[in-house]
């Protein structure tokens, strides 16, 4: 199942947090779309001259500029194999964690100055990283990929502001890269080692595969679907235009069939505008499922701000709330078993002021983040699980 891109969601929270809430349109806009060109076949992306294994580092004070410490990613391929990753600080740097009990353990598996934004897993052996470059440089993202599970990562490539990155088979995976005018959807077929331009749409702010033919992409206005491999992407959903400032900002799929969008729109006093609606027949029917602040749909109102999306099933879905001005607790959770035509009521996930999150089933899940301490800026990266589909939680790192 493709990931749900934790990076693009936490840019959105920082740009909320240090706004106070007073964002418009066209900052919104700039944040979650692009216009690009592209040109068929072109390179995009840097291979390595060969791959060659990263050992893990211990960063120095002076490798180490004013990182946020905390989990960016986590990513389970069973109930008992995941992994974690971000920046822990206390001298160990961006890192990447493994567990094989289900979280009741966690082994560190790399280290290194850089934070470790992003994981992504096809299976118990083959997984691919992405380190990020420090805070307020402009570098580039390298791309690591192991093949023993974990143990040895080895350099790839390099990426331009990468996001929704999706391995849809061992050789096969694309992206969306580059920043403003140069943004591109990209393709490779060697496992990462060197990508390709892909002839696609302009204004593309999010895309999902399911497989290699399968896909969708959301244009702001639009949402676009392809049977092909991206060769047609006709429209099949348009953005109601009632829905005031509202953006397809964000596209999550599930097989060939199922797809939900993201509507954002404006943003205010800690509080996010926004729709999410689904549909589970290839596009032909979207209906809404979950909204704040559209009272026009017919639908549970839950607010202040949209988080991250999990799905698990054609029925099952997890979805996450953020509210900057609630103190330790700024991440709360819900969930759906019936396609999102009710809801359970928000649940606060205990102590996190940052959070991603990952679900093998309808009730075993984790969430990873951030806990602050009594004094702002004393954080700890902090792993949670439940087991009762997020009604309670208990934490399993440190």
């Amino acid at each position: 199942m493709p990931e749900y891109d934790d990076e693009r969601h936490e840019s959105w929270k920082r740009r909320l947090e240090e706004s106070g809430g007073n964002v418009i349109l066209a900052g919104l806009l700039a944040l979650f779309l692009a216009v690009f060109a592209v040109s068929c076949g072109s390179d995009s992306g840097s291979p390595s001259a060969s791959p060659t294994a990263i050992p893990s580092q211990t960063p120095s004070q002076a490798d180490t500029p004013d990182e946020s410490t905390g989990f960016s990613s986590i990513h389970f391929i069973s109930a008992e194999t995941g992994w974690a990753s971000g920046y822990l600080g206390d001298g160990i740097g961006g890192a990447i964690l493994n567990t094989t009990d289900g979280g009741d353990s966690w082994q560190l598996q790399y280290s290194g100055a850089r934070p470790i934004s992003a994981l992504y897993f096809i299976s118990p052996l083959t997984g691919w990283a992405l380190v990020a470059p420090h805070q307020g440089s402009q570098e580039s993202h390298t791309l690591l990929q192991t093949l023993d599970g974990g143990d040895t990562w080895l350099e790839a490539s390099e990426l331009v502001s990468p996001s929704d990155l999706q391995f849809i088979e061992p050789q096969l995976a694309r992206a969306l890269v580059g920043r403003g005018a140069d943004r591109e959807l990209v393709e490779t077929t060697d496992g990462g080692r060197t990508w390709a331009t892909l002839a696609t749409p302009s204004n593309l702010s999010s895309i999902c595969f399911s497989d290699a033919d399968h896909g969708w992409a959301a244009t702001g206005d639009e949402v676009l679907h392809t049977t092909d491999g991206g060769r047609n992407w006709p429209t099949a959903f348009v953005v109601p235009p009632d829905l005031t400032y509202a953006s397809a900002s964000h596209i999550s799929c599930l097989g060939e069939d199922v797809a939900w969008v993201l509507l954002t729109g404006g943003a205010g006093s800690s509080n996010w505008t926004y729709a999410l609606y689904r549909t589970v027949d290839a596009g032909i029917n979207w209906e809404p499922v979950l909204a704040h602040q559209y009272p026009q749909l017919d639908v549970p109102d839950r607010g202040p701000a949209p988080g991250s999306l999990r799905l698990i099933d054609q029925s099952t879905a997890y979805f996450t709330l953020y509210c900057g001005a609630c103190g330790v607790e700024n991440y709360s959770i819900l969930a759906t078993n019936d396609a999102g035509n009710s809801w359970t009521s928000p649940v606060a996930i205990p102590g996190l002021r940052s959070a991603v999150i990952a679900f093998h089933d309808a009730d075993r899940g984790w969430a990873a983040g951030a806990s602050y301490g009594p004094e702002v800026g004393m954080a700890k990266a902090v792993i949670l699980t439940t087991a009762d589909g997020g009604q309670t939680w208990t934490k399993q790192y440190p």
